[in-house]
């Protein structure tokens, strides 16, 4: 979100872009406000339990995976069974994952489910990003980029100095 006149005290200047509570950073130019969006969008909602579904900010509760491969399981015109047989994992372990009672499943299950459901890029990024949260670790599909182009990682690391240089 951007900071609105109201809170025109945060150094004087508009526009900022407000990544978390306590960390806030300038929208000067596109290439950065378009960096701080995916920083947020993909990193910070996992820190702060909020993550942003459709354009809108919900709260993240535990089961919410559970709940989210519930409803495409249903969308696909899918039985639960159909699904876990597809995926190649025992019932018990799939209605522990449905009912939160273990984290979501590995990367590697997870791009398979995706495949199974052959998933656009709004229902990859939204189940990548519920997984990550129940697993605290970062989304499969940007760990997956990350690994492949190292220079991904450094820009990374060179955008998150920038914030923070900027904060001090």
């Amino acid at each position: 979100m951007i900071i609105g006149d109201d809170e025109q005290v945060v150094k004087g200047k508009l526009p900022y872009l407000k990544i978390t509570d306590n960390l806030l950073c300038p929208a000067n130019n596109e290439n950065s406000l378009d960096t701080i969006l995916h920083i947020r969008k993909k990193y910070v909602s996992m820190y702060t339990n909020i993550l942003t579904l459709g354009g809108e900010e919900v709260d993240a509760r535990p089961n919410d995976f559970g709940e989210y491969l519930k409803r495409l399981i249903k969308d696909a015109g899918m039985t639960q069974t159909d699904f876990y047989t597809k995926l190649g994992i025992k019932k018990p372990y799939f209605y522990d994952i449905l009912s939160g009672r273990v984290n979501p499943p590995p990367p590697p299950l997870q791009f398979k489910a995706m495949d199974v459901f052959k998933a656009d890029e709004e229902t990859r990024t939204t189940f990548f990003d519920l997984a990550a949260q129940g697993r605290g670790e970062l989304p499969a599909d940007i760990v997956l980029l990350a690994g492949k182009n190292p220079a991904f990682i450094s820009n990374i690391r060179r955008n998150l100095n920038q914030l923070l240089t900027t904060q001090r």
